[in-house]
């Protein structure tokens, strides 16, 4: 028979690593995107990124960026926070910024790739299976607009145009930009280079 004392469960010393982590870096106003944007998003980085700004908004925030991305709508949680901060953010990849994380990414004041990092942007995905007509048209122009949104906020922040972000987007393919590329359309504003 197992009593109570039995089914105490370990602590996972990873998972308190990760905890530990975290908490450090937002002492020294880092914050880390690793892994999927979704709605913990705003626990993980929001409000962080107000109680930073409360604190002193002319102090600089690093976010360091990994992830293949997830929800869009996650994500502008994030993007609407850092445009209305005073705080000056720096954002670096370290390794991918995609998708979702891609959009976080481009928010940045200060826009950091590696020399490996790779970014990549698209239009995302819908399942509409088995709907009716009229419900897949309303979806086709609530896309239409969010292209249109999202090729503005690109175009705003870059050296490419409106048109050619919305072209991008509305091609349904996933648009890749290694660190050069980016650098020279302005996605990224400096390369952090190797020291050896």
């Amino acid at each position: 028979m197992i009593t109570r004392d039995d089914e105490k469960q370990e602590i996972d010393p990873f998972n308190e690593f990760v905890i530990n982590t975290h908490k450090a870096l937002l002492k020294e106003r880092i914050i880390l995107l690793n892994g999927d944007v979704k709605e913990n998003i705003i626990e993980r980085m929001v409000i962080p990124l107000f109680k930073m700004n409360s604190r002193d908004e002319k102090k600089k925030v690093t976010i360091l960026i990994n992830s293949y991305g997830g929800s869009s709508e996650d994500s502008q949680a994030v993007i609407d926070t850092m445009l209305s901060m005073k705080t000056p953010i720096t954002t670096k990849v370290l390794g991918k910024a995609m998708s979702a994380a891609f959009d976080i990414f481009m928010a940045g004041d200060n826009r950091v790739v590696f020399q490996n990092s790779l970014l990549m942007m698209h239009c995302g995905s819908n399942h509409y299976g088995m709907r009716k007509l009229s419900d897949v048209q309303i979806e086709a122009k609530l896309n239409e607009e969010l292209f249109r949104r999202w090729a503005k906020y690109y175009a705003k922040r870059t050296k490419i145009s409106e048109q050619e972000w919305y072209d991008m987007i509305a091609s349904g393919k996933d648009i890749y930009f290694f660190p050069e590329e980016a650098l020279a359309k302005g996605l990224a504003h400096s390369i952090h280079k190797h020291s050896k």
